[in-house]
């Protein structure tokens, strides 16, 4: 009384393997009266297995449904030769041959007499016309193949070849339509048969083969690494701890099958992994850190919630141990890092001022942010003790981020030709009292905009407090560079350049001291 059912929820099952299963109703089984008997398609059961002392043997030639098999396969994490075979489909004719075939070999090998067979339901007979037309093959293939050719091709591969339409094989569950047919064709004429034809060109001038963002993304890369930082590659994903430390992560990004634990959400930022990377260096001896990495970061599941960004971090020592002094790194070299990034991407910072509205996982007080209106285009600074703590990490560490997808546009891709005055530059010092909180960034902005021809360079290169100067207030002393390409520069013409200094710096609320 063996019948093929589905199981029962929780019924169980003893496998070949020494192993006890737990099936569902999506499993097919073989079974008796007292009960499970095999796991269709994929294993035996121990209770009917065989050993020496065997004397009857009932065979079990099957077709079975490819999906199910796979399904219940994966579910119960059985790997097995009769699994790889019944999940990729097998030929519905085998089962006949295989009767066959299998009795002859155990008679062969072991004697016996063999019983009578019992056919239960009926072998599939595939019947699907596949449509066969020789000008939609060499259409396809590209080729100039005779049709008497084709049929004659598909005939020795074992289809069944009519006027309009052709049916395949038992064995070829993989034919279904007339791109197959027409593959088939190919493979025996030989692909090298196709002839070459250049592709056509959809403009009079090529295009190029990168994209700006992906020219952006490259220059960025060339600059950082120039600069003595060593590429990182992380996974996309991070730990839930570590979204949360650098900015928070949505629910709808938590992985539904993690790798593990530590990589179980898309992460928000690339600085988590930067910072293992960092840690795992500096216990091995390597405390001198420099390092980047240019990748994609999550914020939500829309597709313009996948940000590209460039981040770095540097920790220790500038150059390493030398006898000439040995300086850290600083917040002001990762500010050189991006601002050397944003000059490689084709963005001139000198344009953006720099704000202190960096992201809460840096320095409140040792950070700054590039930005344009509400657009951030760069942070950089010393990351926050507490992110450092919650990270594992007990040493400081200086990071940057750009944020690739932020940076505007070039309005021309052609690139002015380099242009060098022979005529004398002039230097000017200026020294203005400002309120002690205002940024430096925002009076060098408001005498950058004095004037446009002339001015080539402004530069802050000191900042004072003390006797002289009230309190509440500070000195910022600022060099300003004048040079004309046409002409040596009069005194008439500094002056009055110096003058529209003064009244651009007045209107930010500086004082000439």
């Amino acid at each position: 009384d063996i019948v093929v059912r589905r199981a029962a929820d929780g019924e169980p099952f003893a496998a070949l393997n020494e192993k006890h299963y737990s099936l569902t109703a999506r499993d097919c089984v073989i079974a008796d009266d007292s009960g499970v008997i095999g796991l269709g398609g994929i294993m035996g059961g121990n209770s009917t297995a065989v050993d020496d002392a065997t004397t009857d043997i009932l065979l079990e030639i099957a077709l079975f449904n490819p999906l199910r098999i796979a399904q219940s396969g994966r579910a119960l994490q059985i790997d097995s030769d009769a699994r790889s075979r019944f999940e990729r489909g097998i030929n519905p004719e085998s089962v006949a041959k295989g009767d066959a075939g299998i009795t002859a070999m155990i008679l062969k090998l072991a004697g016996g007499t063999a019983g009578s067979a019992h056919l239960v339901g009926e072998i599939p007979v595939n019947s699907d016309k596949i449509p066969f037309d020789a000008k939609t093959i060499n259409a396809l293939g590209g080729t100039d193949i005779a049709e008497a050719r084709m049929r004659e091709i598909l005939l020795s591969l074992g289809f069944t070849v009519y006027g309009d339409y052709v049916i395949a094989p038992s064995w070829r569950h993989d034919v279904s339509q007339p791109a197959d047919l027409t593959e088939e064709v190919l493979r025996i004429v030989g692909y090298d048969a196709i002839p070459t034809a250049p592709l056509p060109k959809s403009t009079a001038i090529s295009q190029p083969a990168l994209s700006p963002v992906q020219h952006r993304t490259a220059n960025t890369r060339r600059a950082l690494a120039t600069r003595g930082l060593n590429e990182h590659y992380g996974w996309g994903f991070c730990s839930a701890a570590q979204a949360a430390a650098f900015g928070g992560q949505s629910d709808a990004l938590k992985l539904l099958n993690p790798i593990s634990a530590e990589l179980s959400v898309m992460r928000p930022n690339l600085l988590p992994h930067l910072l293992d990377a960092a840690i795992a260096n500096h216990a091995r001896g390597n405390p001198d850190i420099a390092l980047f990495e240019i990748g994609a970061t999550f914020v939500d599941v829309t597709p313009a919630g996948q940000k590209t960004i460039a981040a770095g971090i540097r920790a220790g020592l500038k150059h390493g141990t030398h006898w000439t002094g040995a300086p850290k790194t600083d917040l002001f070299d990762a500010k050189a890092d991006a601002l050397a990034a944003l000059e490689a991407a084709g963005f001139d910072a000198s344009k953006a001022p720099i704000t202190r509205n960096a992201p809460a996982w840096y320095h409140p007080g040792r950070s700054g942010a590039i930005a344009l209106g509400k657009n951030v285009i760069a942070v950089f600074g010393e990351l926050h003790p507490g992110t450092l703590k919650a990270s594992g990490c007990d040493f400081p560490v200086m990071a940057f981020e750009i944020y690739l997808d932020n940076i505007p546009q070039a309005r021309g891709t052609k690139r002015k030709a380099l242009s060098v005055s022979d005529y004398q530059a002039v230097t000017r010092d200026f020294a203005f009292v400002v309120d002690e909180k205002t940024p430096a960034a925002e009076l060098v902005l408001a005498i950058t905009k004095a004037e446009k021809s002339l001015l080539q360079n402004v530069n802050v290169f000191d900042v004072y407090q003390g006797k002289g100067v009230e309190d509440g207030k500070k000195s910022v002393a600022i060099s300003v560079t004048l040079q004309a390409a046409d002409r040596t520069l009069t005194d008439a013409e500094i002056d009055t350049v110096a003058k529209a200094i003064i009244a651009s710096a007045a209107k930010s609320g500086a004082v000439l001291r």
